[in-house]
């Protein structure tokens, strides 16, 4: 789910990027049922008449995740309507709200129960550890994987931090609740004190659903970005919700448990990304991005 996700939000970006040069495409998904690996072809266009280009094109190098604690005031319903409106470009993506406090009460629950089971479960504190280069330190960006630097983490917990990635002690430490307290920390206080939480969602079958929900996120991100809002995905209440069984990491009873709560929010949409916005300083470092000419063959 993640890696169509992220198909989704990288052929927005093309179609956003060839807005400055005059072209547009219509992308067909999965257009050759005998070949069900073929994901995408693009027909290619030229934007007639010539339009100006679109203006989040200018935004796609600066967008970043920012960790770090957001505050208010709460957004104006006119900068709230521009993110709406940016989603609602894209076809079969909803934008969800959860600022009413019974909504967000139960978002933080599924966002807290889901990061504590990334610290509970062998499999996913795996899965969370191995995507940070721990050799990077805790100055410096990287190219690959998650920085330290990037995590936001608070200089007297950077040590405890780092040594948790090995299983054994963090199974030791979770007898003592750490997974508790990592979930709190990493998911709900973050979220709690977030201006606003939101939430896309496709009422598309699962695939479709993902790549609809990755060009719209896409296109939300860049519309903060315009703005000056920072913003964090938080996609792990709704991903795990997704998991088939417990050989994927999360238990029966917490994947139960997120699929009956987002249903109790979202009905029988497919809920995808989650995330929080709000305003905060720029992050002191982020992510890098490999050169283009490792991509070119």
């Amino acid at each position: 789910m993640l890696t169509l996700l992220s198909y989704g939000a990288v052929v927005e970006n093309l179609r956003l990027k060839l807005t400055e040069y005059g072209w547009t495409f219509k992308p067909l998904w999965f257009p050759d049922p005998s070949h069900p690996a073929l994901l995408l072809r693009i027909e290619w266009a030229a934007l007639m008449p010539i339009a100006a280009a679109d203006p989040l094109a200018r935004f796609i190098e600066s967008r970043h995740t920012n960790r770090r604690f957001f505050k208010g005031p709460k957004l104006s319903s006119e900068a709230l309507s521009a993110l709406e409106a940016a989603v609602a470009a894209t076809p079969n993506a909803t934008l969800e709200w959860f600022d009413q406090p019974e909504r967000r009460h139960a978002l933080l629950k599924l966002i807290r129960m889901a990061e504590t089971e990334r610290f509970k479960s062998r499999v996913l504190h795996e899965e969370l550890f191995e995507s940070i280069a721990f050799d990077a330190g805790w100055k410096n960006a990287t190219t690959e994987l998650l920085a330290p630097a990037t995590l936001e983490v608070e200089a007297f917990m950077r040590g405890p931090f780092s040594a948790l990635r090995h299983w054994r002690l963090m199974r030791a430490a979770n007898r003592l609740g750490a997974h508790r307290g990592l979930g709190l920390r990493v998911g709900d206080v973050p979220a709690r004190t977030s201006p606003h939480l939101g939430a896309l969602t496709s009422t598309l079958p699962p695939a479709e659903a993902a790549l609809a929900i990755g060009a719209g996120f896409q296109r939300l991100w860049l519309a903060a970005e315009q703005s000056g809002l920072a913003l964090q995905p938080m996609v792990a209440s709704a991903i795990l919700a997704t998991q088939i069984d417990a050989s994927e990491g999360v238990s029966d009873r917490t994947r139960e448990a997120l699929k009956s709560g987002w249903r109790a929010l979202v009905g029988e949409a497919l809920p995808l990304v989650v995330f929080r916005i709000g305003r905060a300083r720029k992050p002191r470092v982020v992510s890098g991005r490999r050169p283009v000419e490792d991509y070119l063959i």
